[in-house]
This record gives structure tokens, C-alpha cells and sequence, in this order.
């Protein structure tokens, strides 16, 4: 009976330390689980997103090229600008639309920008067709001038 005894007292200890061990486990296992499944929020810019960086006040120049299989006699280009973003020439205008043609290839659109005050936006032109619509969007960094 002595030799029970003895060992009587040591088992708690050592099957507390067990479940101890395998709770503290499972712990970091959930923690780790929910942080691959949880993501983090998104931004509302991608970050595929074509950028331009501009300084307030100043007029940066911008090539929007479309690539056209074939020729386009009679396409409409659509400039939506955000607050705060201008197109030279159009200054208080929120929307720009203009027919084109396009070549074969590719075509380039120029447009001149100006922000007179640092934000962030988007840019979005769309080049339709018939019944056809293409959408680009432009993301727009306006850093501060200097002495602002």
C-alpha cells in the first residue's frame, strides 16, 4: 500500500500539466487557424491600379493609351474626374465625353490634369462603342505643394 501512495499524488499533477499543455496547444492553434482566415480590411484603391502622382496647384499631363483590335470610326470617350481633379480646358466640369476614332493598335489620349488641393482619387474613362463599353479607372495621388 505504501508504494500507491507515493505514486497517487504525482499522477494529478502530471495529467493537470497534460491538459494544461494540450489547452495552451489548441490555444495557439486557434490563434494562428483565425489569423489565416481572418483578412485584413481592403482599401478601396486595388493595387493593380494605375497610379499618377501629382503635386497640387500644378498641371501634370497623362497618356490614356486604348488598344484597338480593329479601326473604330465613331467611338465615345467618357472622362469621369472626381472632386477636386480637373481636366484643363474644363475646369468646374465633373464629365468630359468627346467622339473619337480609333486606329488599329494602339491609341493614344492625352489629358491634362490639375488638383488644386492634396487627396486621393479616381479617375475613370470610359471608351464605348455600339453596345460595347470598356471601363479604365486611374488612381490620382495629390501630394502638397510646396510652401502649402
Amino acid at each position: 500500500m505504501s508504494g500507491e501512495s507515493q505514486h497517487a499524488p504525482r499522477r494529478a499533477p502530471r495529467l493537470v500539466a497534460g491538459v494544461f499543455v494540450a489547452a495552451f496547444g489548441a490555444t495557439v492553434l486557434t490563434v494562428i487557424y483565425t489569423g489565416l482566415l481572418v483578412e485584413a480590411p481592403r482599401t478601396r484603391i486595388s493595387a493593380g491600379l494605375p497610379t499618377v502622382a501629382m503635386t497640387a496647384g500644378e498641371r501634370r499631363d497623362v497618356n490614356l493609351v486604348f488598344t484597338a483590335k480593329t479601326g473604330i470610326a465613331d467611338a465615345t470617350l467618357l472622362i469621369e474626374l472626381p472632386a477636386g481633379v480637373e481636366l484643363v480646358g474644363h475646369a468646374g466640369e465633373r464629365s468630359v465625353r468627346w467622339r473619337t476614332r480609333l486606329a488599329p493598335g494602339n491609341n493614344i489620349v492625352p489629358l491634362s490634369l490639375v488638383a488644386p488641393v492634396p487627396g486621393t482619387a479616381q479617375v475613370i474613362a470610359r471608351l464605348s462603342h455600339g453596345d460595347s463599353e470598356k471601363v479604365f479607372r486611374i488612381h490620382v495621388n495629390v501630394n502638397p505643394g510646396e510652401g502649402r
